[in-house]
Order: C-alpha cells, then structure tokens, then sequence
C-alpha cells in the first residue's frame, strides 16, 4: 500500500513538472513566435495603441534610468504605471527583450499558483488529488498563454490578488497582533496594487477584512477587533478605495486612485469598440445591468471580428479566451451544484467572496472587457477546480453534462441576438 502511494504520488509530481515545462515552452513560443516579430506594430505614442506594446517600449525606455529614479519618477504617460516600473526594472537587470519580459511574466503567473496551491490542497474537505488538477489546470489555462506571452499586466495583478488571498487564510486563526502585522504586508500589497490597476485594492483588502470579522465573532474580547475593523476602514478610504467607488456610483469621475473600469457603471464606449457593450443610457436602468456585465466577463465576447486584425493582438487572444470561457462556464455550474459543500468550508467562503467581489467589480464597467477578467482568476479557479472535483467524485457527469449543453445552447442564442439586434 505504501509503495503504490509512493508511485502515484512520483507520478502525479512528474506530471506537473511536465504540464510546468510545456507551458513555459508554449509562454516561450507565443512570445518569441507571435508577440516579438510583429513588435513593429506597435503605437508610436506610449499615450495610444496595443497595451503590451506600449508597456514594454516604456519599460525600454525607463530601463535606462538610475534604480531610484524607475521607482519613484512620476511616469505621466500611464495612469497605472506599477507594471511599467516592474517590466524596466526586468530590463534593467537582464537585458531589454520583450520576451525576456514575457519569461517574467510567466514566472509571476506560476508564482501565483504555487501560493494558491496549499488553499487547495490542504482543506480537510478537499477532494482527492484536487491540487494537481488545479495545478496543472493553472499551468495549462488558455488566456493565460497569452497573459505570460505578451508583456501585459494581468500576471501581476493575478499574483498580487493571490499573495492577499494567501496571507488571508495563513492569518485566519492568528492574534490581533499577528493580524495587525499582517495588515501592514496587506497594506503594502495594496499599495503595490493601486500601481497597477486600481481595481485590485478590494480584492487586496477583502480577505483580511474577513479575518477580522471572523475573529470578531469568535472573540469574547471584541473590543480590540472593533478597533481592527476600524483601522481597516480607515486605511481603504485612505487608498482612495471609498470615494472612488462614490465617484463611480454617482456618475462622476474617480479620484487620484481612480480605477481601471472606467467614470462608472453608466460610461459610454466608442462603436467602433471590439468590446461587447451591456447596459442602458439611464442610469438606474443600467444599473441593474451590473451583475449581469459582471458574469458577461466569464464569457469574454468580442464585438468585432478578429479577421484583418494583428494575430499577436487580437485573433490569438481571442481564441485562448473563448477556449478558457468554456472552462469557466463548467466551472460556474460545478459552483452551483455544489454550493452548500463549497460554502460550509472556511477556504470555500474566502474564495466564493473574493469571486463575488470581482464580479461586481467587473460589472461597474460600462464594456465587456476579456482581460479585467483576470482579476477574477485568482479566486474563481481555485473555486471552480474544487466544485468541479466534487461533482465528477459524486455524480460523474450526470448532471454537469445535460446543463452545460443546455447552458451552451442558451449562451449561443443570446449572442446570436444582441449580435443581430
């Protein structure tokens, strides 16, 4: 018995050292095959163009300052200009090649699932073997060949989210001394997350705020947690985190730490967007429109064709993204069939509101953006691998099969309209 357990757990690590090689070669080959070559189309201004051009030739740029000057300069072209500063602190130390970049990327986005790994894996309740599957999954996932084959931003969003998520359930049981250390490292991250995208400070300080609250109610001495939560209020508004979300609720533009969806759930976008477009001119109409642009981003539709379009750009991603959509859908209807096991789990209830977060986070954008979506990653994978799991261990695919043909089928005639209408 214990030599079969030794043998299927070298197997099982043999497996993922190969689903971790053939996705650095497949980060590898998208990078320097489709990403670098066509380098050239890339905007002459670092103000307009194709995002993962434009960070990589300011990063270039940059890479040639002092150490100080690429962390702290101002940098005016970019309203989120963490990543930038990464990406030239890369060139800075190894040398100036977008696909050195893109190896970066690739390194960030395996970092980030390592962290989540354990959240995983190490839950009493955990199916069997759940951790590789997620693993593998995470190494292997579509869209996120072209995150780590690009030098976009999304794999450090992904593991900033991942590193909050992490510290969240490591402190769970801690005192309020270790919870207030673990507040700081929070408030770094938070800090280091507004850099690069604003929308990343809830999610940041969402799983220590559930600390809090856990502890509050199994604490007989709630006083010191009360001042815990307090701070914690205190400290988001100082990010900017309360009157961005008024400013985005009322229609006004956000503050200094604006976010990256936009002057709020009513902005409007050009009809010559690729982006699908949700909502309504009302506001309070569109309003109602927020889950369901929030849910929209699972799916990730674009609004034009990719046909004449960069292949590095466009058609690529797109392919990537409506393959990992797919997988995204199951894992949403695994989620619902298992959601009283999921949420009976302490892991499980951190990750199904951190994924709640984000959706709501992605509807207040007034477009359908396939790349915000990656905010959700972190949380909804994990999540959805679990729930997966569960089901398949208890039913196989009696159930998950018939709804996911009948929700695949409702999803196509529901594009097919809003395309024609």
């Amino acid at each position: 018995m214990e030599a079969s357990t030794t043998n299927r757990n070298s197997g099982r690590n043999v497996a993922l050292l190969f689903a971790a090689a053939l996705s650095a070669v497949l980060s590898y080959a998208y990078a320097s095959l489709l990403f670098a070559p066509s380098i050239w189309l890339r905007a002459s201004s670092l103000t307009s163009g194709y995002d993962a051009y434009r960070y990589s030739d300011a990063a270039m740029l940059i890479s040639r300052w002092p150490t100080a000057d690429i962390l702290l300069d101002p940098i005016w072209q970019f309203e989120f200009s963490g990543y930038v500063r990464v990406l030239a602190l890369v060139y800075a130390l190894l040398t100036p090649d977008p696909v050195v970049g893109c190896l970066v990327n690739w390194v960030m986005w395996a970092a980030a699932g390592l962290l989540l790994l354990p959240i995983v894996a190490d839950e009493p309740s955990a199916p069997r073997s759940v951790g590789g599957w997620f693993l593998g999954l995470w190494l292997l996932l579509p869209e996120a060949i072209d995150w780590t084959g690009t030098t976009s931003k999304e794999p450090l969003c992904v593991l900033l989210i991942a590193a909050a998520i992490r510290l969240g359930m490591a402190f769970a049981g801690a005192t309020v001394l270790r919870t207030w250390l673990c507040g700081a490292v929070v408030a770094l991250l938070a800090v280091a997350g507004t850099s690069v995208r604003g929308a990343l400070l809830p999610l940041i300080v969402l799983p220590w705020l559930m600390v809090v609250e856990t502890r509050f109610r199994a604490s007989t001495s709630r006083m010191p947690w009360a001042f815990t939560a307090c701070a914690l209020v205190v400290f988001a508004n100082f990010l900017g985190l309360g009157g961005d979300l008024f400013g985005s609720l009322t229609g006004h533009d956000s503050g200094s730490m604006g976010y990256d969806f936009g002057k709020g759930p009513w902005a409007s976008t050009s009809d010559r967007s690729v982006l699908l477009q949700i909502g309504s001119s009302n506001r309070w109409l569109d309003a109602l429109a927020i889950p369901v642009r929030g849910l929209a981003h699972i799916v990730a539709p674009l609004n034009a064709s990719p046909a004449g379009m960069a292949v590095a750009q466009v058609s690529a991603p797109s392919l990537l993204q409506w393959t990992s959509a797919l997988l995204y859908c199951s894992m949403a209807l695994a989620v619902g069939l298992q959601w009283r096991a999921v949420v009976a789990s302490k892991t499980g209830k951190l990750l199904a509101c951190v994924s709640a977060l984000a959706i709501l986070v992605l509807g207040t954008t007034g477009i359908i953006h396939e790349r915000y979506r990656s905010i959700l990653v972190p949380a909804y994978l994990p999540l959805g691998v679990r729930s997966l799991r569960l089901e398949l261990d208890g039913f196989s695919v009696r159930r998950i099969g018939p709804s996911a043909m009948m929700i695949c089928g409702l999803a196509t005639v529901a594009y097919a309209w809003m395309k024609l209408a």
